[in-house]
């Protein structure tokens, strides 16, 4: 029975404490491997809120700069960007609770100029 690889193959660090393969071929085992809806959720989740340094913003914006988009893409950015900043619509007693809340309270009234 043949290995994938003979001891030919294999160079040994002078410390002898880190074998490499010397074909360098990279990590192929997850070449092709299709991530379930399951697994991308928990990488989006794990991956939400870190912050980014400036100068991963500028390579991120840079990457994206000069691609022209379809007449479709920019209808659909402005479908999902309608409305944003209004946060989620209130109900009419959602809106009364609050004005009664707020009756009295002077801390966050504008001063008169």
């Amino acid at each position: 029975m043949t290995d994938r690889f003979s001891l030919k193959d294999v160079k040994v660090e002078p410390t002898g404490l880190k074998a490499t393969n010397k074909t360098n071929i990279g990590n192929t085992y997850a070449l092709g491997v299709k991530h379930s809806a399951a697994t991308k959720a928990k990488m989006s989740a794990a991956n939400k809120g870190k912050p980014k340094t400036a100068a991963h913003k500028a390579k991120l914006s840079a990457a994206r700069k000069g691609k022209p988009k379809t007449a479709a893409h920019k209808a659909k950015l402005s479908a999902a960007n309608k409305g944003k900043g209004k946060g989620k619509p209130k109900t009419a007693a959602h809106k009364a609770k609050i004005a009664k809340s707020m009756m009295g309270n002077t801390n966050n009234m504008k001063k008169a100029t």
